[in-house]
């Protein structure tokens, strides 16, 4: 077995470890859900607003907030905001025709 192969099972090893402590993380703050989704912090705001994202109020001190949205509950807005794209795109090309 050589050296490289050695380091590429590390790196291998590292990747998926990054990947596991990004998606087991439990709870996110709104600017993390906007990185995640690729969607401006005030985006996520209202999506909050609006009910459509659950959030908890972490804060210890009474009237202020510090949210946090569980990620069981992101995957199931993700899992509702879900589309079938393909089925669009050919529905959309019969139409042009």
């Amino acid at each position: 077995m050589s050296n490289e192969t050695v380091y590429l099972n590390v790196g291998e090893l590292l990747e998926k470890l990054q990947e596991y402590r990004k998606f087991s993380q439990m709870w996110l703050t709104p600017a993390e859900v906007g990185e995640e989704l690729g969607l401006h912090i005030n985006t996520v705001y209202r999506m909050i607003q609006k009910g459509e994202l659950p959030v908890y109020n972490f804060s210890l001190i009474s009237g202020t907030v510090r949210y946090k949205v569980k990620r069981e509950d992101l995957e199931q807005y993700m899992e509702r905001r879900k589309v079938g794209v393909v089925e669009e795109v050919q529905a959309d090309q019969v139409s042009q025709s």
